[in-house]
């Protein structure tokens, strides 16, 4: 079985769905090995691991027309995408034109608020050979708002990790040492973007829990668009406490994992929206399962699909005050932090990218 994951992003970049796609091109390429293509815009094609075919277009009517002519000219059986306009015309033209055996698989983010966006999702519901969603919570509201029938096939695949990338072999002083933390306080993280659609994701919390917390701690933020940085240093000034929160850019994730490992705990107090509650399936969160140091985070239905008290300390959203109670709880009980670490840890082995792959191909 061949099959091409098709997408019209550019190029690898920090953000979040880049390298969810490339992520899980990686890992399909492993399964599959020459079975498998990776069909983008413009990727960089010098990938080792990854075979890659680039379209050269954005536009989602003619990349789905040169996607087609593709697939004929390769024998290819199963097209995968994450892009409801793109699967909205390659389904449209080889019903129209092509009349290819091919199997669309369409991997569902979010439910649209749009009318066009919820037409779509309607349209491709019927036409659609397996949809696959990040949460069973995202899966219930689709499969209610579009009433999709019971023969569909559906999988839920959460987002995953690659393990040896974050459980890396060194020390949280030697660390620290490397990139110039400070070796006498107590270290809170939060690593990522910090805003998602606009929405704050739970830094502002942070950040509130932080006025209120002994000085011997300070706040390690990694990731965030240069403006959002320069927002949040506002409100950290306007807090009192600039001089307790270290920002930093994004880095590569070999970078990124040994930072990780200067930290004490590790934060994920996302608010309560709808869609932090029902449909993000969040990369930190496998990542700080797979660096073995303790998480608090909020309840959260999404959340609790993956993490629950065994695994982590979970507080109310919105609530800076229990997010620093937990902080302190656990800087003041470390056993407690190493034990949801260590069980964190070996459930993290549910969650990587070749399993959520192996998963999505059965189904297939």
């Amino acid at each position: 079985m061949k099959l091409l994951y098709a997408t019209s992003f550019e190029k690898t970049s920090g953000l979040a769905n880049r390298f969810q796609v490339l992520a899980m091109a990686r890992s399909f390429g492993k399964v599959l090995d020459k079975n498998f293509i990776l069909g983008a815009a413009s990727f960089e094609d010098k990938k080792d691991d990854i075979l890659i075919h680039n379209f050269k277009t954005t536009k989602s009517s003619i990349l789905a027309w040169r996607v087609l002519k593709f697939v004929r000219k390769n024998n290819i059986k199963v097209v995968y995408s994450r892009e409801q306009n793109l699967l909205f015309f390659l389904v449209i033209f080889n019903a129209l034109f092509f009349r290819l055996p091919v199997k669309v698989v369409y991997e569902v983010h979010t439910i649209q608020k749009t009318l066009r966006g919820n037409i779509l999702d309607w349209f491709l519901g019927r036409f659609i050979f397996l949809h696959v969603f990040l949460t069973d919570h995202l899966k219930q509201a689709y499969v209610r708002k579009y009433k999709l029938s019971e023969t569909s096939k559906i999988v839920v695949a959460h987002d995953g990790v690659d393990i040896s990338t974050f459980d890396v072999n060194i020390s949280k002083q030697e660390a620290r040492e490397k990139y110039n933390l400070p070796q006498d306080k107590k270290i809170i993280g939060y690593f990522g973007r910090f805003k998602t659609m606009g929405m704050d994701k739970g830094i502002s919390d942070i950040l509130k829990a932080l006025k209120n917390l002994p000085t011997n701690i300070v706040f390690l933020a990694m990731g965030g668009k240069k403006r959002d940085r320069e927002e949040y240093e506002i409100q950290a000034q306007n807090l009192g406490v600039r001089d307790r929160v270290i920002f930093v850019e994004q880095f590569e994730q070999h970078i990124l994992a040994e930072y990780q490992k200067a930290v004490d705990i590790f934060l994920m107090p996302f608010p309560d929206t709808e869609h932090f509650r029902y449909y993000m399936s969040p990369l930190k969160m496998f990542e700080y399962m797979a660096a073995k140091r303790p998480i608090v985070t909020t309840n959260l239905p999404s959340i609790r699909e993956v993490l629950n008290e065994t695994t982590a300390m979970i507080v109310p959203p919105g609530n800076p005050a229990k997010l620093e109670q937990a902080i302190n709880y656990l800087l003041d009980n470390p056993k407690i932090g190493e034990e949801l670490s260590r069980l964190s840890f070996l459930k993290v082995s549910q969650y990587t990218w070749e399993e959520r792959c192996r998963i999505i191909l059965e189904v297939i």
